[in-house]
Parts: C-alpha cells; sequence; structure tokens
C-alpha cells in the first residue's frame, strides 16, 4: 500500500508525540500491604509521570504478590501489563524499581518479562531516573545486571 501525498503546509511542525505510560505497582508481602507501600507507589508514580510529560495510560498492581521465581502465575496485574504492552498499549512502563517487575533467580522468568517488553518496544522508566530502552545494549545490559543484582538480594 502507498502512502498518500504529504498534503501539509510548508514549515508545518507536527505536535510533539505524547508518551503514554504504564505504571505498575507492586508489593510482595501482607506487611508491605498493611504498611501502605501500595499506596506510596500509587501517589509517587503518576506524579513521576506528570513530571515526565507523560500520560498515564492505565495502572497495573500486584499486592502481596513475590515476585521471586516460580510465582509468575499469580501476577495478575503484570500479565495484563506484559499483554497490554505487547498490543501497544502504552510505550514506558514506569515503576518504583526495576525490582518491582522482576526479581526472580530464574532466568528464563525474567527474560519473559523483560523480553516481552523489549519486543514490544517499551522502555522501562524507574523513580530513582533509569529510562531503560531494551533494544540497546546499554538498557539490555543495565536491565540484566538490575535483575540479577534484584535476584541476590532476594535470595537473602
Amino acid at each position: 500500500m502507498t502512502r498518500p501525498p504529504d498534503r501539509r503546509p510548508p514549515g508545518y511542525a507536527a505536535p510533539p508525540m505524547t508518551i503514554r505510560a504504564a505504571i505498575y505497582a507492586r508489593v510482595s508481602s501482607d506487611r508491605q500491604t498493611r504498611d501502605g507501600t501500595i499506596a506510596a507507589q500509587l501517589r509517587d508514580l503518576p506524579a513521576y509521570c506528570e513530571r515526565q510529560g507523560w500520560t498515564v495510560a492505565g495502572v497495573y498492581v500486584d499486592d502481596g504478590k513475590s515476585a521471586a521465581a516460580g510465582r509468575l502465575e499469580a501476577r495478575d496485574g503484570l500479565r495484563r501489563l506484559l499483554a497490554d504492552a505487547a498490543a501497544g498499549c502504552f510505550e514506558v512502563v514506569a515503576a518504583v524499581d526495576l525490582d518491582r517487575l522482576t526479581r526472580s533467580e530464574d532466568l528464563t522468568e525474567r527474560g519473559a518479562i523483560l523480553g516481552a517488553l523489549q519486543r514490544a518496544g517499551v522502555r522501562v522508566a524507574t523513580v530513582t531516573g533509569q529510562l531503560l530502552d531494551l533494544d540497546s545494549t546499554a538498557g539490555d545490559l543495565l536491565a540484566a545486571l538490575g535483575g540479577a543484582f534484584a535476584a541476590d538480594w532476594c535470595a537473602y
């Protein structure tokens, strides 16, 4: 299929594209749930997205769900996030830290999560200032290291 000719007037500048962000919040224990850390994430993450100039396209929550190995099926919020990423619903996922997405010591599980985001072209942003482009060598390396460190921390 060929594209129709561009009929915009000379000097036309397209408005900047609005970045659509997904918010992912997760805590792994009942104690964290009682302490209100989900509420804090759900307060901080939209504010972070607003500071970046992003539009929040969806909020995904796994309250009291561990990200350790073997528990992927129990994370309904993550499952919906990955399905919506594949459907092109957003360009970036914002989380407090990479370990909210994965801290699995199982490399296959980490790969299933980060690989799905990479295939969808979704970047990972954290409130600590990381913006990981999983299609770049640096982003891929930082995500792999961050996931491995989170898994190691979880093991102790």
